[in-house]
Parts: structure tokens; C-alpha cells; sequence
């Protein structure tokens, strides 16, 4: 609401503003379209606009009442990263609408403990899921025949906040891992990490394109995983098609994926053009496989 009054839309009570206006007013760049549109409807479910046609007519003041940062981090200390990853991109939001900061800057930016990085490693919320996924691979391990090589890929694995988890579970002696992302940014700090397993090797891997003709061999690994990653991709039914050519014939692809709409991943990740990249018949208008 703040960021909305910011952009001096010059609506008063009783105007209507479609996304096209909003974008033209707003100076917001077109990269942003879908999430505004999404947002607007957001305040269409809170009362502030009503939705007629292709238009918003407003119905009351873009104002609110909230608790402050402090005392929001006061009263959910569990929440710390999450509150201020939120706080820092929130209070940015008309500068990186009009292209004047970067959200991937403010995402992985390492300040008071808080970043992207340190959601995927620390919060509560990944902590469960990183469990679950880590109990899920522990089984597998245990349950693998001594004599066999164990061969994984994950993909989309970024920073290594997933890969952390896992790694302490395998056998180094006996386990190929194939650490992948769609660039290798993020490689030398991931070698540095993960220095003390050299099993693990790295290479560049777009799932959106055909894997063998990035140099990957079909039916190779016993294991996929995909943390967090696929709803970036723009077609997710051609990217899970792509996967499973990489998998040996009885192989098991372990997903994490979000399936309910969140206001949180909106305001932070949503920020990133990646986000609402998708153009595949499963997906309507958000990003995350919701009903």
C-alpha cells in the first residue's frame, strides 16, 4: 500500500485505473506487469478496489496501520529472516518497479544475518522441508546396495542451501554428485563450501533446453533433485520431461515445491523477473502449482 501511494498515481476515491495506466503513471517497467496485476487483484480481495471489466475502481484510501519492523521481529523472533528479507525489499519496492535497484541485490545481499542464502539454510519454514527431504534421501542410502554406485543430480541448486543438508548423508566413496544451475555464478563460492567433498563436481545445466545437447548423458542418475526450482521455468511440464530422460529407468526425482500463494514469496522473490516467467497450460496466473 505504502509502495502503491509512492508511485502518485493521482487516484482518488471513485477512479477506475486499469494495469496498463498503473504501469504508464507509475513509471513501473513492464518486467513487473504480471505481478502488478496479481497485486492488484490481491487489493481487490481486501476491499481497496473492486474489479469492473479490465479495470480497478478504487473504494477506500491506500492507507494501513501496521506494526513496525522492530516490533514485528519482537513479537515473531522465529521469523527474523523472513520479516527482514521482507522489510528490505518492501521498503524498496518503488525503486525496483522503476528499475532503480536490483531485487536480487537486496535478496542475497549478507547483512544482520539476513539473506536468501540464510532462509534456504536457517529459517524454520526450510528447516522442516530440508528434513523432510533430507529423511527422504537418508532412507534411500540406507537402503542402496553397498556394491553400486549412487549417482545424483540436483538442479536449480544456487547458493547450496539445499545441498548443505545432504551432502553429510552420502558415501564419498561410493556417490557422484552433480551439483547444477542454470549459470555458474554461484560455482566458486559452492566449491568453497563444499571443499571437503570432492565427490561432488559442477556444470552448468539449463532445464528449459534439451540436456543432452548441454553434454549431459540420458538415463545417468538414480536420483534428481529440485528444490524450489522448477516453478521458475516457463513450461514445467517440458522441464519435467527433460529431467526424466536424465533418470535411469526406476529412478526418483525428489521435488520441494510451494503450493499455496504467499504474499511473502511475492514481495521477495516475486521481484525477480524469474518468478512469473511461466507459460505452460498447468499454470493460470501465479507462479507455484496451487489449486
Amino acid at each position: 500500500l505504502r509502495a502503491f501511494r509512492s508511485l502518485e498515481l493521482r487516484l482518488n476515491i471513485g477512479d477506475s485505473i486499469n494495469v496498463h495506466e498503473f504501469m504508464r503513471r507509475g513509471r513501473v517497467q513492464q518486467i513487473h506487469r504480471r505481478l502488478i496485476n496479481y497485486l492488484m487483484n490481491t487489493l481487490v480481495e481486501s476491499g481497496y478496489f473492486k474489479r469492473v471489466d479490465r479495470e480497478f475502481k478504487l473504494l477506500k484510501s491506500l492507507d494501513c496501520n501496521t506494526d513496525t519492523i522492530d516490533e514485528l521481529i519482537e513479537a515473531y523472533p522465529e521469523l527474523n529472516i523472513e520479516l527482514g528479507l521482507l522489510h528490505r525489499t518492501g521498503a524498496c519496492l518503488k525503486d525496483i518497479w522503476q528499475g532503480r535497484a536490483d531485487p536480487l541485490d537486496l535478496l542475497f545481499k549478507e547483512e544482520d544475518g539476513v539473506s536468501a542464502t540464510h532462509l534456504y539454510q536457517d529459517s524454520p519454514v526450510y528447516a522442516q522441508s530440508n528434513e523432510l527431504l533430507s529423511a527422504s534421501l537418508k532412507q534411500l542410502v540406507d537402503a542402496w546396495p553397498n556394491d553400486r554406485r549412487l549417482r545424483i543430480l540436483e538442479v536449480g541448486a544456487g547458493r547450496g542451501g539445499t545441498t548443505l543438508h545432504l551432502l553429510p548423508l552420502l558415501n564419498p566413496e561410493m556417490t557422484d554428485y552433480i551439483y547444477t544451475d542454470i549459470s555458474s555464478g554461484f560455482f566458486d563460492q559452492a566449491k568453497s563450501q563444499f571443499k571437503d567433498y570432492p565427490f561432488v563436481q559442477y556444470q552448468v545445466l539449463n532445464l528449459e533446453e534439451d540436456p543432452e545437447s548441454q553434454g549431459f548423458a540420458l538415463q545417468q542418475y538414480d536420483v534428481v533433485i529440485a528444490a524450489n526450482v522448477l516453478h521458475a521455468t516457463k513450461d514445467i511440464q517440458q522441464t519435467l520431461a527433460h529431467l526424466s530422460r536424465l533418470m535411469v529407468p526406476g529412478g526418483i526425482m525428489m521435488l520441494l515445491e510451494g503450493t499455496e500463494r504467499s504474499l511473502f514469496a511475492d514481495l521477495t522473490f516475486g521481484l525477480l523477473d524469474g518468478w512469473w516467467r511461466f507459460e505452460d497450460e498447468v499454470r493460470d496466473d501465479y507462479p507455484l502449482l496451487c489449486e
